[in-house]
């Protein structure tokens, strides 16, 4: 490994250890916040992924590849479902608030192991494309984004309908 190989690891690992415990932490609901960190996250592996040359990659994609990608995708929405669930929804400090409990961090931290396994896997057996840093990036992405999702339906649930407005009222 060079120095730049340990450099991109080394800022990798801190930020996704930013990323992880900051969502321990009562944070108010902001829904705008539930797209941010997906959405980034996607367009990071789209970017990387086509500044690598993954065009080239998907037209020499074999079946092995399409097997563990859809294996990969399955995993990241199965772990934002379960992330999803993992989330505290309660009043604090007057406001709406949510916060990751430690099972979810434990699941978040579980997914990027086997990510990172299965991208292993994917080297040893010439699935090239199912093994890109690109589609690491990507299946973080759905899985944040699958989380975001779950969250927004649980705060929806979680919050009474306004009462009509007594002008309405008969």
């Amino acid at each position: 490994m060079n120095a730049q190989t340990l450099i991109s690891v080394a800022i990798s690992v801190v930020a996704i250890l930013v990323i992880s415990f900051r969502q321990l932490a009562w944070r108010r609901f902001v829904p705008r916040k539930l797209v941010i960190l997906p959405l980034f996250l996607l367009v990071c592996g789209v970017c990387l992924g086509a500044a690598a040359g993954a065009g080239a990659l998907v037209s020499t994609a074999g079946a092995l590849d399409v097997v563990l990608i859809v294996v990969q995708l399955a995993l990241a929405v199965g772990a934002g479902l379960w992330m999803g669930r993992c989330v505290e929804i309660a009043p604090h400090d007057g406001a709406l608030a949510t916060r990751l409990r430690p099972a979810g961090l434990g699941i978040w931290f579980g997914m990027i192991a086997i990510r990172l396994g299965l991208d292993g896997v994917a080297h040893l057996i010439g699935a090239h494309l199912a093994g890109s840093i690109a589609l690491i990036l990507l299946m973080l992405g759905v899985a944040k984004g699958t989380q975001g999702v779950v969250i927004a339906l649980r705060v929806r649930r979680a919050v009474p309908e306004p009462e009509p407005a007594a002008q309405y009222a008969r």
